[in-house]
């Protein structure tokens, strides 16, 4: 068989086999190319002269605006009408200014002065037009929160905003929510409305949590956001990261938030460790009146797996105040070093009330571990405030080859001020240590002490 390699043989492919798609674009491509085509003709008909035509006169530039014919279908030719007679952004008015002025305004604008209160109207009318950028409402929705009370006429606003959700950037919900936080106890009548949202399981995890921080900052003004926050915490199944935030709201309301301290003893038991420290963060925020929780802040201190979480219990007992103290006495004598130095460190914090730990303090002062030494001394100043059976013991740690060591007995001896003028004798000495890390600090203090460089 030869083969004529000139013209080549053209496979055609049976109607059949070819897609129904593929032949509705080749069809469509065809159909376009004949038109463009028929187009090009036409033009060049029209450009050429016309035999036995006689000239035409010039016509006349037609002065007449044009018209634009609206579509046949009625729904657009509603939706163009109402664009044609929609104001652009830049002739809006909103209380006599555009949204230009109102941006420098609001720039220029100091929410704590009085004078900020007769912007309150014009910005209202910004965060409730639906027709303006989401970002321009923002802006004036979270001004009227930071105005504060002046504005509080907007609150009901920002509640009826919050029905409008979606996931895009223009919805309303999230920047109502934050204005209505700003406002804080101002806000109050939006509180039923937030509940609402919170414990709606079908919304925006975003959605409930801006509900949260708006109530955290509502706090008691109205006697039923405890209760609903208290019902999210304990709620098993509820979303971990809400319980979490849950609990750290209930810490920003602090000891009005008391009857919430059963709730936040059984969160500390959680496996998961932001809710453990959350939960003891809250206790140790409510203060002197969750002493109840003392026995289980002790446990999460010595037992826990987490140095965040150990280190929120010791915070949380020292919060609690001397209703703790005598547990962390106890501590000291820990086999651990870590929970010895940090119940000495509570103990500081605690300050004169705890003046019943001096002497198992006092005790700490030659413990093994210089973290626990370091802490006792630094918690018998801030309990006692007496230098003299301290400057001996500081001394000895400005030869530590530790520098942070060294660096916060200097700052605790210069804090003594004129108390430390016994050290003086010491630090001559030591400024002449063959150690050059000892000199260095000696000099320094020396010089803090007596104004005298070298």
């Amino acid at each position: 068989m030869r083969f004529d390699l000139s013209n080549p043989p053209v496979r055609r492919v049976p109607r059949s086999h070819v897609p129904a798609r593929e032949r509705k674009s080749a069809t469509h491509c065809v159909a376009a190319c004949a038109l463009i085509v028929a187009v090009i003709v036409g033009c060049e008909q029209a450009n050429q002269p016309q035999a036995n035509s006689t000239p035409t006169a010039p016509v006349e530039p037609n002065l007449v605006p044009n018209v634009v014919q609206s579509p046949s279908d009625p729904a657009v030719a509603e939706t163009v009408r109402l664009t044609e007679t929609q104001p652009t952004e830049a002739e809006r008015r909103y209380d006599g200014l555009t949204l230009a002025e109102w941006r420098q305004r609001i720039k220029d604008l100091d929410p704590i002065d009085p004078a900020a209160a007769k912007a309150v109207k014009g910005l209202i009318e910004i965060a409730a037009d639906s027709k303006a950028p989401w970002y321009s409402r923002r802006q004036a929705a979270l001004t009227l929160g930071r105005i504060g009370p002046p504005a509080k006429e907007a609150v009901p606003l920002f509640v009826k905003l919050l029905d409008d959700t979606g996931d895009d950037e223009d919805a309303a919900s999230p920047w109502a929510a934050k204005a209505l936080a700003l406002f804080g106890p101002v806000a109050k009548s939006a509180a039923p409305a937030l509940i609402v949202r919170l414990k709606d399981k079908s919304a925006r995890i975003a959605d409930r949590l801006a509900a949260i921080d708006a109530l955290s900052q509502i706090g008691i003004a109205d006697a039923a956001v405890v209760p609903a926050l208290i019902e999210v915490l304990n709620s098993a199944n509820e979303k971990l990261e809400l319980r979490t935030v849950t609990a750290e709201a209930l810490a920003y309301i602090g000891p009005n938030a008391s009857a919430a301290v059963p709730a936040l003893l059984r969160a500390t038991g959680e496996a998961n460790e932001n809710l453990r420290r959350a939960a003891a963060a809250a206790i140790g925020a409510i203060g002197p009146m969750a002493d109840v929780a003392i026995p289980t802040l002790a446990e999460l201190l010595v037992f826990d797996e987490s140095a965040a979480v150990r280190d929120q219990a010791a915070d949380a007992l020292s919060r609690i105040g001397s209703a703790a103290t005598k547990l962390l006495a106890r501590l000291l004598a820990d086999e651990d070093a870590e929970v010895r130095w940090r119940a000495a460190q509570s103990l500081g914090k605690i300050r004169p009330p705890a003046k019943s730990a001096v002497p198992a303090l006092t005790k700490a002062l030659e413990d093994k571990n210089v973290e626990v030494r370091m802490h006792a001394m630094e918690s018998l100043w801030a309990i006692g405030g007496e230098a003299k059976p301290l400057i001996p013991f500081l001394l000895i740690e400005f030869t530590n080859e530790d520098r942070q060591i060294r660096v916060r007995a200097y700052k605790l001896l210069i804090a003594m001020g004129e108390d430390a003028q016994p050290a003086i004798e010491r630090l001559r000495e030591l400024a002449e240590d063959e150690r050059p890390f000892v000199r260095q600090i000696a000099r320094k203090a020396l010089e803090s002490l007596t104004g005298i460089d070298g």
